[in-house]
């Protein structure tokens, strides 16, 4: 019996701390005869869980399964599969929160013949990071010593030299000593806001 295995495609993808990845990648048992191929992977910073994908429709649903060692060699794999037969899987991993922006990891995917351990393909994922790196700069007007009464007004100015959209983010500026908030002075952008807001 001859033994051969192609794997899916490589492919590259961007995401954001704390964001799920997900690469699909096919399976082909390219020898004359049955065989397991095994799945491993190597990767920069990632840690990936491989599911079978049973309807090939690139989702984890229902009927899905995380590998499993099914000859008792201590490798998942895809189980026996006939010659010409493709199985199709999804790879899943999650960017770590504390990801730096441009960050990459590079993780190869390799599917082995059990029948002979030099039949092998591997397929390479490229995961570049994409977040956001904020800067916030505050001055006021006018500056210098002023009388009692002087209305300041403070701008802040906040920049994202990242790759990344920051949301959700939550600026706290403390009202200097000796001064008080005029309510309802408050704008973002040049639009006034409320207090509440």
């Amino acid at each position: 019996q001859s033994y051969a295995v192609v794997l899916g495609a490589d492919r590259t993808k961007v995401a954001n701390p704390g964001e799920a990845v997900l690469y699909s990648l096919s399976v082909l048992n390219d020898g004359n005869g049955p065989d397991v191929i095994n799945i491993s992977y190597t990767s920069s910073f990632l840690t990936w869980t491989i599911h079978h994908d049973v309807n090939g429709d690139g989702t984890i649903d229902a009927e899905d399964h995380e590998l499993v060692d099914t000859n008792a060699d201590g490798k998942p794999d895809v189980g026996s599969i006939v010659s010409g037969e493709t199985i199709y899987l999804i790879a899943t991993a999650t960017v770590p929160v504390s990801s730096s922006n441009g960050d990459q990891d590079v993780t190869t995917i390799t599917g082995k013949s059990a029948g002979d351990i030099t039949a092998l393909d591997s397929g390479v994922i490229t995961v570049t990071v994409t977040a956001p790196v904020l800067s916030m700069t505050k001055s006021v007007s006018p500056t210098g010593i002023q009388p009692p009464g002087t209305v300041l007004t403070f701008t802040l100015v906040v920049s994202n030299a990242g790759d990344g959209t920051a949301t959700d983010g939550t600026i706290t500026d403390e009202v200097p000593q000796f001064t008080s908030y005029v309510p309802g002075s408050m704008t973002l952008n040049g639009v006034s806001k409320t207090d509440a807001a």
